[in-house]
């Protein structure tokens, strides 16, 4: 499918690393002329003529969500799509859910996306009460936390930061 951003950007490829790093993306989701190493993700490469804008899932390269003739015109395309997505960055994981509650409220009082994602008990596994921070990198833990993941044994002693 050919989309138009519909944005005039004089945006290069050879700017676009630079520019996505500048606003704290995860240098592991710009994959920029490459399909990158690893999967579930989108990229930007050139395509004969045309610039693509396409996701990479199971190793797959699937259709373009975008292209065009023209470079700046994928390259914003590429940005405003990479910079719109938030990824979700393990803060704690805890036997005991009090300590899940505590982590999330701690987290949301003080400004930070976070969201709970406890696994099923029929898992049978010990730490299922999942705290996740939200962001475009993991800076955002960081920020958040002194160390992460948190657990149940060092959770009493974590210090937040203002």
């Amino acid at each position: 499918m050919v989309r138009k951003s519909g944005k005039r950007s004089q945006l290069k490829i050879e700017e676009l690393r630079e520019k996505l790093l500048k606003e704290d993306v995860d240098k592991v989701h710009i994959n920029i002329l490459t399909t990158g190493d690893g999967d579930d993700r989108f990229c930007i490469d050139r395509n004969g003529d045309c610039w693509e804008v396409f996701f990479v899932e199971r190793g797959i390269r699937r259709e373009p969500e975008f292209s065009s003739e023209i470079e700046s015109e994928a390259c914003q395309y590429y940005f405003d799509l990479i910079t719109s997505m938030e990824n979700f960055y393990l803060a704690g994981r805890f036997t005991e859910e009090r300590f899940a509650i505590r982590l999330h409220e701690d987290l949301l009082e003080k400004g930070f996306k976070a969201v709970r994602n406890d696994l099923p008990e029929s898992m049978g596994l010990n730490s299922r009460f999942r705290v996740f921070v939200i962001g475009r990198s993991d800076s955002v833990l960081a920020k958040a936390i002194n160390g992460a993941p948190l657990t149940d044994s060092d959770f009493a002693s974590a210090t937040f930061k203002d």
